[in-house]
């Protein structure tokens, strides 16, 4: 029987790009988050790498003098596929792979103005398919951790956080992330 798999994980800052884990293969989901922060305003969205869709909302927040703006993509792989692509503009970025897997509902959430201690939340989603084959992927702009969704990268003096339900859910309400400026809850469909 097909279920869904965790591949890997690989991060990159300074709108860098970086190898893919090692492990996947074409035909394989690449879920990415980019942030960007130090903008003047909050329309300065981290650019979509190349090749990749742009899914959810545009999240950013202004925890002092500038804004920090955060967006999500993904792609299924390709043979030719070698390195997670830079982002132009990006200052962060991070990249799970995940087997039998597309992609579902897709929603951001923000921490609002301030020092955010409290942290944004993963929010809720409408599954697309709640017969508890789905998992929740969530990934974050600063180092998190959520009840419930297990640590996929969580570097200790790093920006970018992913994490999952490493299994199927039915149903997907909020889930409190300690510190994040911005959270995404993605679904993972399973894959036809």
């Amino acid at each position: 029987m097909k279920v869904i798999e965790f591949i890997g994980v690989t991060s990159a800052n300074a709108a860098g790009s970086a190898t893919l884990p090692s492990g996947w293969q074409a035909g394989d989901l690449a879920i990415w988050m980019g942030t960007r922060w130090g903008a003047t305003s909050n329309t300065a969205a981290p650019n979509t790498p190349t090749g990749y869709t742009k899914v959810g909302p545009t999240v950013s927040n202004k925890p002092g003098t500038f804004w920090t703006t955060s967006a999500a993509a993904y792609r299924v792989l390709q043979a030719s596929d070698t390195v997670m692509p830079a982002s132009s503009n990006a200052h962060d970025a991070v990249l799970v792979v995940y087997r039998n897997a597309t992609i579902g509902a897709v929603n951001g959430a923000s921490c609002g103005t301030g020092a955010c201690l409290s942290g944004a939340s993963f929010p809720a989603l409408s599954l697309q398919v709640s017969t508890g084959t789905s998992w929740v992927a969530g990934l974050a702009y600063k180092i998190v951790t959520a009840t419930g969704l297990v640590a996929r990268a969580n570097p200790g003096t790093g920006a970018m956080s992913a994490l999952d339900t490493n299994g199927g859910v039915a149903s997907w309400a909020t889930h409190p992330a300690t510190s994040a400026q911005h959270a995404f809850s993605l679904e993972l469909k399973l894959a036809p």
